[in-house]
Order: structure tokens, then C-alpha cells, then sequence
């Protein structure tokens, strides 16, 4: 009998123990795991022949465990023992699946496992992650290669800053994805920088001993920009090993690596089901012509609503939206074939306008190297005090039109009816950075501002005449802060006159 690898998932750690022991003691190779979401990474991890999973497991519910394990390329053909007290058939199975009534006999389970681990004993893995003999060394991987050694086989290439020193190129095969070969480096643990060069954006994915620390896609940064470039990104990939991190470890990549991969499968499923003009986050949707009335999904009806202003990017779309990403494409991709969505050239939005002029960058950027505080971590800081999220998602809005801006919107906090957080960072000439922080107005909230207030080096009070700022909010802002304060209403809406506005703050308006 060979060894079998095996995912045990339980909260009771009187299971866990006996079938591991009498397992391991067999001589397989046994994960742990107390609740789903550990379960699934596990699993992910080690590509198991047998799953047994409890049915009543915490975090993950099993339903949606079962689910994310078929969906996995790295877990689809595992077999997965289902117990439970009581009757656990009650959960849906496959032909692949089977339940085990509690208590379980440790012995019966165990001489299933390796009855189970026995048949499927040359499927363990796909063709293309079995690695040949090495080839010669000075034979490059070739277009279209095939094995895991050709995915990571150095390539002589002219030297020059395009690549840098190092550097590895890989040409996936056509059913190896991104998240496929991020795998693969995940389990032997690689450090450096993959790059893909997709016509919607550079994409650059950061690794420390395997695990993704920092990602960018476009102008996305972050756990989306991850999510979106594992399921979108497309064309040449490279490999950097061991390099300096392009740019540093982000936290909104810490936590559990099997949810982020299960995001991008998921995600890039809907995508695979659209058309090819809606893959990518710049195209450009418009309402239909002749779109009949809102149909009764609320999504869909908030789409139509959205819609009803100008054209929206789909990156713009789905934030405002604010359903699961999922969802919100498969509601485009429905609306789209009816005709209620149109996708427009991408010169249907205007050019992203300039903070300054060329001659004011210089003094901008000088302006903001005074102003940063020596006893700050990170760039100097821009408070922007808002009355709601409406209008944190117009202001994000304009943002996003001011050249050098990037968005940092996962790092956002949603307190209600209010948002605390980076909303990004704007580049200012080749080495001035200004981040730009988000504070509520809600006075309730003010306990909040002195967390964000010791970087920050002036503040912006975006109100609006409906909901002006009171004069002692404005005087309370202002002794945080030490700084200049503007306040402003009703005309931060236009990108050009936020851009103004910024520039007025730091104090070259």
C-alpha cells in the first residue's frame, strides 16, 4: 500500500488525535485541522487523497467546504468522508463523497481511507506537476512548457533592467493558470517577485517562502489586486527569485491563503462566463438604449440605478455595488446579453487630470518633504473628513480621475453609516508620496481621529451643504491636527477641483 496523504478537519481534538496517531502510525502523511477555514488550507496545501471533514465544523460551514474542495484544482479529486452524529447523508454528496455516522469506529475509518487512497493511486496530481529528468543546462524552457522544471527553468536573456539579474522566465502551458503556478511556488516555499505582463495592467506578485505578502494589478493594491491578477491576469510570466520586494509586505494579505485562492477561482469562473470586453476591470459599461424596467434582483436594479449617471468603469461598478464580486459580474455578464448593459470603448471615460502642472510638481513635491513629520512611519498625511459613506464613495470616485493616485480601498473600515482608513496614496513627481486617510464626521466618532493623526500633515473637511460640519468640529479638527485645515462643500465632487483643493492643503494652492 502506498502512502496516502489525508486532511483530518474536526473540532473535537479526541478525533483528531486517534485517527491521526492510527493513521500516521500506518505510515501516511496526515494535516489537522480544527475548523474549516484551516481545513481548507490544508488541503490546499497538500493536495490530499482523503478528506474527513465533521459536519458540523466551525468557521466554514460544510456545505460551502465541500463546495470550495470540488471547486479546487488542488483538492477536486480527493475523496472526502463526511461524519457526523446523528444522520450526516442529510449533507448533499457526490460519487466522490461518503458519510460516516458518529461515533466513528477509528479502525473501519482508517481501513477506508486506505481502501479510498488505493484507487485513486495514479491520479494523485496533474500531468503537467509530475517534474522530468532535468534537462540539459543550456537548453532554455521552451513556448508552451510542460512541468513544473520548465516553469521555473532559468532563461538566457539579455541582461538590462527589464528583467534584472536572476531572473526566470516562465511560459505556462494554456491549462496552468496564475494561481496554478503561485501554488507551485507555494509549496517549495520560493521567495521573490512574479510578473506578468497583462495587456490590462502590470502584474506583480510578492513571495516570502511561499506565501503571497504584497500584490499589485494595475492600479490596484492589495488583497483585490491578489484576488483579481490570480483570476484575470494573463500573458508571459516571470520570475524574480530572492529580489527586493518591489514594494513592502501588505497586511491585508496576512490570514489564511486558501480563502484568497478560493476568491480567485471563484472569481475567475464568473469571468470565464463573460464576454471577453467585460474580463477586465477598465471596461467601460453604459446603460442600454432601450433597458426595460429594473428587473427584481436588487442588484441588478442598484446597476441600473448606477448606470442611469455616466459610464462607469467595471472597477467603479463593482465598488459601488457593494455585493460580492461574484454575484455582481454574473449580474453584468445577464444584463449585458439583454441588452440593458452596453460595453463602451474605453474613451468613453475622460482622461485622468493631472494633480499640478509639470512647473508646480517640483514645488509640490518639495512642499511635502518639509511637512513630513520626523517621528512618523510612511508618507506624509492628507485627512479627509467625510459625512458618510455616499459620499466617501464619490470622493474615492474623483480620486481615482487625479493621475498617480492608487487605490488602497481594502484598507478601508466600514462603521456604519461612516468609513475610517487609507483610501490611497498619491504620487507626487518621482519621489514625494502623499497618502490620502479617511476620518468620520460623525461626532460620536471622534475618538477615532488622534489613531490617524501623527503623520498627518493638513486636513480636508469634504461636507456638503445638506450636512455642513459644525463650526466646533471644525475647531476640534484643527487642534488635532496642528495643521492647515480647509474645509470645503458641494464642489469636491469634480476631480479637477479635488485636485485643487489637495494642492490648496498642502499649501502651493
Amino acid at each position: 500500500m502506498s502512502q496516502a496523504r489525508v486532511v483530518i478537519c474536526d473540532g473535537d481534538y479526541g478525533v483528531l488525535r486517534a485517527l491521526g496517531d492510527t493513521l500516521r502510525a500506518a505510515g501516511h502523511r496526515v494535516s489537522l485541522a480544527v475548523d474549516g477555514r484551516s481545513g481548507l488550507a490544508r488541503a490546499v496545501e497538500t493536495s490530499p487523497d482523503v478528506i474527513v471533514v465533521d459536519r458540523d465544523i466551525a468557521i466554514v460551514d460544510v456545505r460551502t467546504f465541500l463546495e470550495l474542495v470540488r471547486e479546487n484544482p488542488r483538492t477536486a479529486s480527493a475523496f472526502v468522508l463526511v461524519t457526523g452524529r446523528g444522520d450526516p447523508r442529510h449533507v448533499p454528496l457526490d460519487a466522490r463523497m461518503e458519510a460516516i455516522p458518529k461515533p466513528i469506529d477509528v479502525d473501519d475509518v482508517v481501513r477506508r481511507i486506505e481502501e479510498l487512497a488505493g484507487v485513486r493511486e495514479q491520479v494523485t496530481a496533474p500531468a503537467w506537476f509530475t517534474e522530468p529528468p532535468p534537462a540539459e543546462p543550456s537548453r532554455p524552457a521552451a513556448r508552451g512548457a510542460s512541468s513544473v522544471a520548465e516553469l521555473e527553468a532559468p532563461v538566457a536573456r539579455p541582461s538590462g533592467s527589464e528583467v534584472g539579474a536572476g531572473a526566470e522566465r516562465a511560459h505556462p502551458p494554456s491549462e496552468v493558470r496564475l494561481a496554478d503556478v503561485v501554488q507551485i511556488f507555494a509549496l517549495r516555499r520560493r521567495t521573490g517577485r512574479i510578473e506578468v505582463e497583462d495587456p490590462r495592467g502590470r502584474c506583480e506578485i510578492m513571495l516570502h517562502e511561499g506565501r503571497i505578502t504584497a500584490a499589485r494589478y494595475g492600479g490596484v493594491l492589495g488583497r483585490r489586486a491578489a484576488v483579481w491578477a490570480l483570476a484575470a491576469a494573463r500573458g508571459e510570466v516571470r520570475f524574480v527569485p530572492n529580489g527586493g520586494a518591489a514594494f513592502d509586505r501588505d497586511p491585508d494579505l496576512e490570514g489564511d491563503p486558501a480563502i484568497l485562492l478560493e476568491q480567485a477561482t471563484r472569481l475567475g469562473a464568473r469571468l470565464e462566463a463573460l464576454p471577453s470586453e467585460l474580463r477586465s476591470l477598465g471596461a467601460i459599461l453604459s446603460l442600454g438604449p432601450a433597458a426595460p424596467g429594473p428587473p427584481n434582483h436588487p442588484v441588478a436594479r442598484l446597476l441600473l440605478a448606477l448606470l442611469g449617471e455616466r459610464p462607469l468603469s467595471l472597477r467603479e461598478t463593482l465598488d459601488r455595488l457593494g455585493a460580492d464580486e461574484a454575484t455582481s459580474l454574473a449580474t453584468i455578464g445577464a444584463m449585458a446579453a439583454e441588452g440593458r448593459v452596453l460595453v463602451l470603448p474605453s474613451a468613453a471615460l475622460p482622461p485622468r487630470v493631472p494633480l499640478a502642472s509639470a512647473d508646480v510638481i517640483e514645488t509640490l513635491a518639495s512642499r511635502l518633504a518639509s511637512l513630513s513629520r520626523p517621528w512618523a512611519v510612511g508618507p506624509p498625511r492628507l485627512l479627509l473628513l467625510t459625512a458618510g459613506k455616499l459620499d466617501v464613495e464619490a470622493i474615492a470616485t474623483s480620486l481615482r480621475s487625479i493621475e498617480g493616485f492608487t487605490d488602497r480601498d481594502a484598507a478601508l473600515v466600514d462603521l456604519g453609516g461612516s468609513t475610517y482608513g487609507t483610501a490611497g496614496t498619491l504620487s507626487v513627481g518621482e519621489a514625494a508620496t502623499l497618502e490620502l486617510f479617511f476620518l468620520p464626521l460623525d461626532a460620536s466618532l471622534r475618538p477615532l481621529w488622534p489613531l490617524a493623526a501623527s503623520p498627518a500633515v493638513a486636513g480636508l473637511i469634504l461636507a456638503s451643504s445638506a450636512r455642513p460640519a459644525s463650526s466646533d468640529t471644525v475647531e476640534a479638527f484643527r487642534s488635532l491636527t496642528g495643521s492647515f485645515v480647509l474645509e470645503s462643500r458641494d464642489d469636491w465632487h469634480d476631480p479637477t477641483r479635488l485636485a485643487a483643493l489637495i494642492r490648496e492643503a498642502i499649501g502651493t494652492g
